[in-house]
């Protein structure tokens, strides 16, 4: 799946599209002899025919500004968005103080071609000339000031190692150095003869040239010594930048452009895609850079020409994702700025914008759109490039969720404290939330969060509040609350009520009669009846699931006397609706034997008569004998 912008050349009319530099337009067709920039987005360009560029967009569009000259222009030099300077070849030098808008015209003291320009401040610069000339000026070029350079070499490169600390590097392997900001110069040996062409330094210590015929020197003790480093070229190496202690770019003819990451010892050639002669290449920080040359040629790297790529990990094909879920789009990417990402439902027959994002983030949570399909795909593409891309390898499915509440769908009657179940039907959902509301929807609260969808119910307790007629259920997809469905219609929760007329406090019912335990309610469909002997700290069921709209239950009334009897009576929901009595009396069984009842005589075998008095309600009893006291 891993698309890498160095792909083989497989058209050679596209292959300028997977460069590592990518080229600019400049419009223009003179020779570019200098490029710098002051930012990532503000930079300058030089030429041939008094040609000066500007761009305030990393050079996405260069813009051409009116020259003060129209002769050869060697070296630009912005030391800031608005200083910017100008040195030429007749020789001259002009200042702009508003970004190049206008410009005012110095007084180098030199009669030779200035051949490199480079301030360490806005105020602070030196350029250099041919036979051994060197200018500083320490006041913005108000005053130039003529140094003695010690040589009648051609000097060529200039690089500030710090305020104090200044190289120069010119014809026949020429290289100089001040201690003291360009008041004097020494001369040092570079082991090399041929033209040095460009000079950097990273620090006081380390620092490196190029020159004609792929020389390229290295110092590490300040320039004390220099020790030649193979480039495998033989090209003419006109400049150098050096952004990092161990991140050096060289540029030369036939559009070479050499690369090392570890100080020198390794270069690899970077694809330009131009056989024209680069003049200068300049870096902002170890990857953002640019180089200028013949032809108007303006390249430009945000990779530190290094190629960049694009690999999509997910989806990569088979997933099954639910609309309105959140969903991870993953990738692995280097190299790119920002990233644009799609969707296909067809088959990648079209795509559809998702976002444009930064390339670093290499996740984006997409919530899945309201559309079923199996042949869904994903592409992320280079935003800068569209020819980089990558995309799912195999269809993915989009599924469109159901869900749908079926009880209480409205006219239920639903009292306080029972409990009822909340029904639905779900596909393709994971979790639900359930909400409740009392005033028809216009607010809304929590009953439970994230319920296994698939349950399809949930015993609830009804809320203990005042009775509402517009009550709603509603439910909501946990991943995503704006996928909901509410009750159709509105139905009652209502607070149920009992009260007990029968037995009246203080009453006495005696054993075996049948006592009429009445009662009203109100909202309550069916009732349990119980009775305790101990004034309700413990309870014996008489009935459950009594019809509560009959009023009356017809109770035998036990053989358990007490002077603490209670009756309760209880809605068979589960509601906190109930009613208890105050004690009551319950009277046993009385009877009482007349005769034999002490002092008699009786004969064995004679027959006697036994006499007792009862009350009514004892129907039946049995008569024992004892011959031992009882």
């Amino acid at each position: 799946m891993r698309k890498w912008i160095f792909l083989l050349v497989i058209l050679l009319c596209n292959h300028a599209l997977f460069a590592t530099w990518s080229s600019q337009t400049s419009s223009t067709t003179h020779t570019l002899n200098s490029v710098h920039f002051s930012s990532s987005q503000i930079g300058f360009a030089s030429g041939d025919g008094g040609t000066v560029l500007k761009t305030t967009n990393s050079g996405t569009d260069w813009t051409s500004l009116s020259s003060p000259i129209s002769s050869k222009i060697n070296s630009i030099w912005a030391s800031s968005s608005s200083i910017v300077y100008l040195a030429t070849a007749v020789p001259s030098l002009y200042k702009s103080t508003n970004g190049g808008s206008s410009w005012n015209s110095q007084s180098p003291q030199t009669s030779e071609a200035i051949n490199s320009l480079v301030f360490f401040s806005d105020n602070v610069g030196t350029f250099v000339s041919n036979d051994g000339t060197i200018n500083r000026t320490l006041n913005g070029g108000q005053i130039w000031n003529n140094v003695s350079s010690g040589t009648n070499a051609n000097l060529y490169g200039i690089a500030y190692a710090s305020s104090s600390a200044i190289f120069i590097c010119g014809q026949s392997g020429t290289v100089l150095k001040s201690t003291n900001s360009g008041a004097s110069w020494s001369a040092q040996n570079s082991g090399i003869t041929e033209n040095l062409n460009s000079i950097t330094f990273v620090d006081q210590s380390n620092g490196f040239a190029c020159g004609d015929g792929g020389k390229i020197i290295k110092t590490t003790n300040g320039g004390i010594d220099w020790n030649e480093l193979s480039s495998n070229t033989n090209e003419n190496l006109n400049s150098i930048a050096s952004p990092d202690l161990t991140t050096i770019y060289v540029a030369g003819d036939n559009g070479i452009i050499l690369k090392s990451t570890n100080a020198g010892t390794d270069w690899s050639t970077q694809t330009t895609n131009t056989n024209n002669n680069i003049k200068e290449i300049v870096f902002i920080d170890a990857n953002r850079g640019w180089a200028s040359g013949e032809g108007g040629l303006i390249l430009s790297t945000k990779s530190g020409g290094v190629p960049a790529s694009i690999s999509l990990i997910s989806p990569n094909g088979g997933q099954e994702w639910i609309f309105g879920t959140s969903q991870d789009i993953t990738w692995n990417s280097s190299n790119i700025d920002s990233v644009k990402i799609q969707y296909s439902l067809d088959n990648q027959s079209s795509w559809s914008d998702i976002a444009v994002v930064g390339a670093s983030v290499q996740t984006y949570s997409w919530i899945i759109p309201a559309n079923s399909t199996t042949t869904a795909f994903i592409r992320i593409i280079d935003n800068s490039n569209s020819s980089l891309s990558d995309k799912s390898d195999d269809a993915f499915t989009l599924l469109e969720y159901i869900m749908s509440l079926t009880a209480p769908n409205g006219g239920q009657e639903w009292n306080t404290g029972s409990n009822q179940n909340i029904i639905w039907t779900a596909e393709n959902i994971l979790l639900v939330n359930l909400q409740y509301s009392t005033d028809d929807g216009n607010s809304w609260n929590n009953i439970a969060s994230s319920l296994n969808a698939t349950s399809g119910s949930y015993s609830w307790t009804v809320p203990d509040i005042s009775t509402a007629s517009s009550a709603k259920i509603k439910i909501l997809n946990s991943a995503n609350i704006s996928q909901t469905d509410v009750s159709d219609s509105v139905f009652t929760i209502q607070a149920p009520a009992l009260e007990i007329t029968s037995p009246p406090n203080g009453a006495t019912w005696s054993a075996g009669e049948v006592g009429q335990i009445r009662w009203t309610e109100k909202n309550v469909n069916n009732i349990t009846i119980s009775y305790s002997t101990n004034s309700g700290s413990d309870w014996t069921q008489i009935a459950s699931g009594v019809n509560a709209s009959a009023g009356i239950y017809y109770w035998t009334i036990p053989n358990k006397p007490t002077t603490n009897a209670r009756i309760k009576i209880e809605d068979d929901t589960g509601s906190e609706s109930s009613e208890m009595t105050s004690d009551f009396i319950i009277e046993g069984y009385n009877l009482d034997i007349i005769s034999p009842n002490g002092g008699e005589s009786w004969r064995l075998a004679s027959l006697q008569n036994i006499r007792w008095a009862s009350h009514a309600n004892v129907p039946v009893i049995n008569l024992d004998y004892s011959t031992n006291n009882g």
